[in-house]
């Protein structure tokens, strides 16, 4: 027989896959291009969906560094207010809202006397002033001047006068760990949670960082944000088309479901290691990302009302929850208000999140599938009833099989502050001629958080792409 006929779908300057927040972003500045998507809608997680009329969200919770973001939508004729969230920590007796760094100062103190907290916030600050804005690329540190981020990324750098010892730097439980000697409170400085966590210094930092600024929601929601980019693309796009493979050279030759595509230059919005299976040669600079873990995410309706829009709750640590046989509570799990976000929102909608491996979902048949998915919905739901959370229906459930079909990521890995890199590294630009990535694994750490950081790799990575 001879061999399969491909049909030739065209060529173009520059090629972007996925038509998510970085890859909306990348087309836009782009002039001879096309935009490829495997799903019938762009926006990849940073949507929404309706399940019993209601609306729910796919991923994002929100965001910190609002005006970094209105100045980049600004270049979509996007325009939002921001309403900034509140965030408590529940562990037994550690019981507050995580508002400021004066307030977790505040707090800390109070929670822990005899320990060294003030010092520790002080580290925190410091080290905020040496490392945000800051990254390592093309074998130096750069910093973005906000002020000329209109002007492009690109213009908006500026070479920063920060020279660590890479090789020297510290877990930040063991920097912490040099003056506090409180299991739990080093946890807490470490990674926000009373748990046990190797998390870089550095993520730690801009961990705080971000808290500090607040996490906020946009008025218009994600989806108005997206639907307002999409509407003002003047890229071609190609939806319902699935990337096969890829091989390099000249130009880069891009199997689909529909035919194939060249392009002189490609930006790439998958996963790193979703998009090493399909290219036909080694990318050095992405090796050694390790993906997130995945998550369990749990839609609910609910008739409690709370005064806080965000809970990180702790079960064990929680004297009133006597569930200790259920799986989730040793766990660290997010509930989430919606209704207090956002008038979109049905009253008393809820999504209750916690860590779960993918390959606990992977079944043989579907109905086992589906009946496990069932199974772990009602436990989580079970274990935060503690939070005076009692009348609750379950309309939906998000799995790591959900998140690795519908967000594109390997193994169903989500965004999570687990990094153990010493220092955010852009990424954008690979080894390969020609090739950029964008979206959230673009930093080794997403220095700005996930929403932000993806954003501005996908202008990061266009203007790269033309100036190349």
């Amino acid at each position: 027989m001879g061999a399969k006929m491909v049909m030739r779908m065209g060529e173009f300057d520059v090629a972007v896959i996925g038509a998510g927040i970085s890859g909306l972003a990348a087309s836009s500045l782009l002039g001879k291009s096309i935009l490829i998507e495997k799903l019938h809608r762009a926006g990849g997680t940073s949507y929404s969906f309706k399940r019993e009329g209601c609306m729910f969200l796919t991923g994002p919770l929100g965001f910190s560094y609002p005006e970094l973001v209105r100045s980049l939508l600004s270049r979509f004729s996007v325009y939002t207010r921001f309403r900034r969230k509140s965030y408590r920590i529940k562990a037994g007796e550690i019981d507050f809202r995580i508002d400021s760094l004066d307030v977790v100062e505040r707090e800390l103190k109070r929670l822990f006397p005899h320990q060294d907290v003030e010092r520790a916030i002080e580290d925190i600050r410091r080290a905020i002033g040496l490392l945000s804005n800051r990254f390592f690329w093309r074998g130096r540190f750069f910093e973005i001047d906000f002020d000329r981020i209109g002007n492009g990324v690109l213009n908006s750098l500026r070479p920063a006068n920060f020279e660590p010892d890479l090789e020297k730097t510290p877990s930040a439980k063991e920097f912490f760990s040099e003056y506090i000697d409180n299991e739990i409170l080093l946890n807490i400085l470490s990674a926000l949670g009373p748990k046990d966590s190797e998390q870089s210094l550095a993520s730690c930092i801009l961990m705080w960082n971000i808290i500090d600024k607040g996490i906020w929601y946009p008025e218009i929601g994600f989806k108005g944000i997206i639907d307002g980019m999409a509407a003002d693309l003047k890229a071609k796009i190609v939806k319902n088309t699935a990337v096969r493979s890829i091989e390099s050279g000249d130009k880069f030759r891009i199997e689909t479901s529909r035919g194939v595509y060249f392009a002189d230059k490609l930006i790439s919005c998958m996963d790193p290691l979703k998009l090493s299976e399909i290219l036909d040669v080694r990318v050095k600079s992405l090796e050694d990302l390790k993906p997130g873990g995945s998550t369990l995410t749990v839609y609910c309706l609910t008739d409690m009302k709370a005064d806080s829009d965000h809970i990180l709750y702790y079960p064990s640590l929680d004297e009133s929850n006597n569930l200790s046989e259920n799986r989730f509570y040793d766990k660290e799990i997010e509930i989430t208000f919606l209704h207090n976000l956002s008038d979109e929102f049905c009253p008393g909608s809820v999504m209750i999140r916690a860590a779960m491996d993918y390959d606990e979902f992977k079944f043989e048949s579907k109905e086992e599938y589906n009946e496990f998915k069932k199974q772990v919905s009602e436990e989580l739901v079970e274990v935060v009833k503690a939070v005076n959370i009692d009348k609750i229906k379950i309309v939906d459930s998000s799995t790591p099989i959900t998140y690795e079909v519908w967000g594109g990521r390997y193994r169903g890995s989500v965004a999570g502050w687990d990094w153990s890199d010493a220092y955010p590294r852009c990424l954008v630009e690979t080894d390969i001629p020609g090739l950029y990535v964008a979206g959230l694994y673009s930093f080794s750490i997403p220095l700005f958080g996930g929403f932000p950081t993806s954003l501005l790799s996908g202008f990061m990575a266009a203007e790269l792409a033309l100036n190349g």
